[in-house]
């Protein structure tokens, strides 16, 4: 076996993970907050804005919103919109190369990244896994959950430094 080299993260990779749940919203969120940890969500269907430190932000399906420790958010839903499925994950206990502990920052210094293609399913996929996992109450649950973050978190990392297939 080769070496093991530390490529996307400073330390070994063994994130604690906090929660994940999918969300059918149908009207705003109306609770403007952050968290002292890192939340991911992920537009599964739906378009609209997002409230992001005091930006308002264009988001669509698709869509990996990062929300680092002490970034404030939340979903807006516009009248005409018919909602949108969203899935967010919470966690801790990161430290990718580059990059301050627990967060995870993209190139643009924004909070939102594009998917599209093999990373879009690959994302949409893991979540529904999650969702799937989290519904069984098997035993061991945690750590499949915890399983299933890692890989999402690897495949965000991968496709923000051009790591990933997109097609």
């Amino acid at each position: 076996m080769d070496d093991i080299r530390f490529d996307l993260v400073t330390e070994e990779l063994n994130p604690t993970f906090l929660f994940g749940v999918k969300i059918d919203r149908k009207e705003s969120e109306h609770n403007y907050h952050s968290h002292d940890f890192p939340e991911i969500g992920v537009i599964l269907e739906g378009e609209g804005i997002y409230h992001l430190d005091d930006e308002y932000i264009p988001v669509q399906t698709g869509d990996v919103l990062i929300f680092n420790p002490g970034t404030r958010h939340e979903s807006i839903i516009g009248d005409s919109e018919k909602g949108r499925v969203e899935f967010f994950f919470g966690f801790t206990d990161v430290s990718f190369c580059g990059m301050k502990p627990n967060h995870i920052e993209l190139r643009d210094g924004g909070n939102v990244l594009h998917t599209k293609g093999k990373t879009q399913r690959r994302i949409f996929r893991i979540c529904e896994e999650m969702v799937k996992e989290n519904q069984a109450k098997m035993p061991g649950r945690y750590f499949m959950l915890k399983s299933f973050l890692v890989q999402l978190l690897l495949n965000v990392v991968r496709e923000e430094n051009n790591f990933s297939e997109s097609q």
